[in-house]
């Protein structure tokens, strides 16, 4: 893969992004992986009800695999100037704004106050790991 110099603004916001992708994702994750019915989060499974899970096991692993463990790595690809780091911010990006719009699609009970800064996050990701990897391609990342 390419090795491309990136602006150090570009490159600090676009890792801080994925950090803190990173470390909600692990500690939702695990939260949920430990305690299923929602509780340290304030969500109940009655908001699951128009979902196909019981309990929130599944959507804790899925926040560890998906969103906690690659964002260090897109994290660690992005440090390091690579341009599969700036593929996989946009990936997490998609990801982050589907599963955020899913969520508001499926579930009883919303909560604003966490969902909205995270879709905010999804698009961000998405808009710096477009540009990083257009950039990237047509060399004009400096």
């Amino acid at each position: 893969m390419a090795t491309i110099r990136v602006s150090r603004l570009w490159l600090i916001i676009t890792v801080a992004l994925l950090m803190a992708l990173g470390i909600s994702g692990l500690a939702g994750g695990v939260l949920l992986l430990a305690f299923p019915d929602g509780s340290p989060l304030g969500v109940t499974p009655d908001a699951l009800e128009n979902v196909p899970i019981d309990g929130y096991r599944m959507p804790g692993a899925i926040l560890v695999a998906v969103f906690g463990v690659p964002s260090f790595a897109a994290a660690i690809l992005v440090l390091e100037r690579h341009l599969l780091g700036w593929m996989l911010a946009l990936a997490l990006g998609l990801a982050l704004t589907g599963l955020i719009v899913l969520e508001f699609v499926l579930m009883e009970e919303l909560i604003l106050v966490v969902q909205l800064p995270f879709l905010a996050l999804g698009v961000a990701l998405m808009g710096f790991g477009a540009l990083g990897w257009i950039r990237t391609e047509r060399g004009t990342v400096h």
